[in-house]
């Protein structure tokens, strides 16, 4: 049970109480039951240390399977790395000192005394000073510009977009390219301001390092501070030879050999050689996924030899994928009329082609045939894209697809979207029998649970049918 930006928003305008005792005396039972499961971690952190509370809290959770489908798998490999930082933290069970050593420019480094090395980002090493600083990437780009649709500011007020129906043309309003260049100034002399602390860390020696294109290289030296891209041109803008610096461009950059190296260990003989051995004979355990072939469409194993169900003019596919790209745009809680539809089309980015095609009558009836599937639902997952290893006849085969909507919680539902002039619901229930299949399976393995039910609604017909 998840407790949503609007309960949290509706506690927080409460002016009688803070927000932390608006939380403690809440009647709300998600928020009690979040409190609960709050209690019973700090109590694992008491009695199992954080990062077996952190373990038991992420397999209780399914986090990884999260992560992984998600965010992908750099996210499960910089957790997991995280929870090795906890276990190198002496006593883990105390929270607090924990929290302190996190926090510190060494924790995620396994150096220790004076001859050492810290590795910091430019906040964490503030207040911080060392004999010699190695500044290192300054080429990368510094921020140019926003792209925010609106911005409320304290002098120029709020500032949108400007929307043109008849022309099909939207624009940045006086307004709101006023307050989007106030906002990237006041962005810039905040990254000036992590320039200076970066600058100012080293007792003694000073290196600065960074790529920068030939153009940037050659350019004349920039007037205006809101011009510069890189950390890098700035600092070469203000000729730092004169202050004694020296400055070496290099173009090319030779990798050198790795010079052989002593190697103290305390394993006998033998086991150094069976070691290395071990290493040295590595067999990847998944060697056989290498070899399987292709990616390949659910759409084409589903059909073998088939036509496509969007066949026929070039018309009826474009129309087939307005209506796709229309119900993975819409919020169907507020699209209850034609005017809300035409309203969220209207401030979507979709295609104004797309826009032509549409009825729109015809796309609120298709929405209400969904709406009944969406109560009490914890996840609604729209054009949700997949990629299994799947066993054929013919050897191991990637396939990969799109689900069109999943519903998680209570009853977990899947629904897929077919715009067809077929009228037969049961000869296009047999048509797709083996998509809807392999549907099933991806996100029952991709997401660890069963799914309940899954459904096939013909968009121009208007129809749904349970599979």
């Amino acid at each position: 049970c998840l407790i949503d930006m609007d309960e949290l928003a509706s506690m927080r305008a409460d002016k009688e109480q803070t927000f932390s005792q608006k939380v403690q005396n809440s009647e709300n039972e998600k928020v009690k039951n979040a409190l609960l499961r709050l209690q019973a971690f700090k109590t694992d952190c008491l009695f199992l240390g954080a990062k077996q509370a952190l373990e038991k809290l992420f397999f209780e959770k399914e986090y990884y399977i999260y992560l992984k489908s998600q965010i992908g798998e750099n996210a499960v490999a910089e957790t997991q790395s995280l929870l090795g930082t906890i276990a190198g933290f002496e006593n883990d069970k105390d929270v607090p000192g924990l929290l302190t050593y996190l926090k510190s420019p060494i924790s995620f480094s396994n150096a220790s005394g004076q001859n050492a090395v810290t590795i910091s980002t430019i906040h964490a090493s503030k207040g911080l000073e060392y004999p010699i600083v190695f500044l290192i990437g300054t080429g990368k780009g510094m921020i140019r510009n926003d792209t925010e649709s609106f911005k409320l500011d304290s002098e120029f007020g709020l500032g949108t977009m400007v929307y043109d129906q008849d022309e099909w043309a939207k624009w940045a309003s006086l307004k709101l390219v006023a307050a989007r260049t106030k906002s990237v100034a006041k962005e810039r002399v905040g990254e000036l301001m992590v320039l200076y602390v970066a600058l100012t860390r080293a007792k003694s020696h000073l290196v600065i390092t960074g790529s920068l294109s030939g153009k940037e290289i050659d350019s004349d030296v920039k007037k205006n501070f809101n011009e510069f891209g890189s950390f890098l041109s700035l600092i070469l803008s203000t000729n730092p030879e004169k202050a004694g610096a020296k400055v070496v461009q290099v173009e090319e950059i030779e990798s050198l050999p790795p010079k052989p190296t002593k190697i103290e260990t305390k394993l006998n003989a033998t086991k150094l050689k069976d070691k290395v051995f071990k290493y040295l004979n590595f067999v990847y355990p998944y060697l056989a996924d290498t070899k399987t072939k292709q990616k390949t469409s659910v759409t084409e194993l589903n059909h073998s030899g088939e036509t496509f169900a969007f066949s026929g003019s070039d018309q009826f596919v474009q129309e087939g994928n307005a209506y796709h790209e229309a119900l993975k745009i819409l919020d169907f809680s507020r699209a209850n009329s034609v005017e809300e539809i035409i309203s969220q089309l209207n401030n979507s980015k979709i295609d104004e082609n797309y826009l032509k095609i549409l009825d729109f009558s015809l796309l609120l009836e298709d929405i209400n045939l969904i709406k009944p599937f969406l109560a009490n639902k914890t996840q609604i997952k729209k054009e949700w894209q997949f990629t299994m290893r799947l066993p054929l006849n013919e050897g191991a085969r990637m396939v990969q697809g799109t689900v069109d909507l999943f519903l998680k919680g209570g009853k977990n539902i899947l629904i897929d979207y077919k715009y067809t002039r077929e009228k037969n619901m049961d000869v296009l229930l047999k048509r797709y029998q083996k998509q809807l299949e392999l549907y099933k399976k991806a996100v029952e393995e991709s997401e660890n649970i069963v799914v309940d039910e899954v459904y096939l609604i013909s968009l121009k017909n208007k129809k749904i049918i349970k599979y």
